[in-house]
């Protein structure tokens, strides 16, 4: 190839080389990262298991203290975070037709 007589044709096979170098390149480059990864996470999972020893642990006699909250006054404070984030948005109290018909606890597990 000769710069004086290049063609459209020499042009396209020049682009598709440069094209096909750099996904190449791209593809080693994610290939690698993948492996190197798969590597960390083997050694970080052997690292995190923890032996298991067969100790016995001691029995957990500590008491919780049950605080017993007052209902009417959590539903006075929950009806008022919902009328002052509908007063946020710009509605008036004749949008605001809604009446809390159940609030019950959640029970967490642990």
């Amino acid at each position: 190839m000769n710069i004086d007589n290049f063609t459209f044709g020499d042009a396209l096979v020049v682009a598709g080389m440069g094209i096909l170098i750099v996904f190449g390149v791209l593809c080693i480059i994610i290939a690698y990262l993948f492996l190197q990864s798969k590597v960390f996470m083997a050694l970080e999972n052997k690292k995190a298991k923890p032996k298991v020893k067969d100790e016995p642990k001691p029995a957990v006699t500590a008491t919780q203290e049950v605080v017993e909250q007052n209902d009417d006054e959590i539903v006075a404070v929950i009806s008022a975070c919902i009328y002052t984030m509908l007063q946020d948005d710009d509605t008036t109290d004749s949008d605001a037709e809604f009446v809390i018909k159940k609030i019950e606890k959640l029970k967490w597990s642990k």
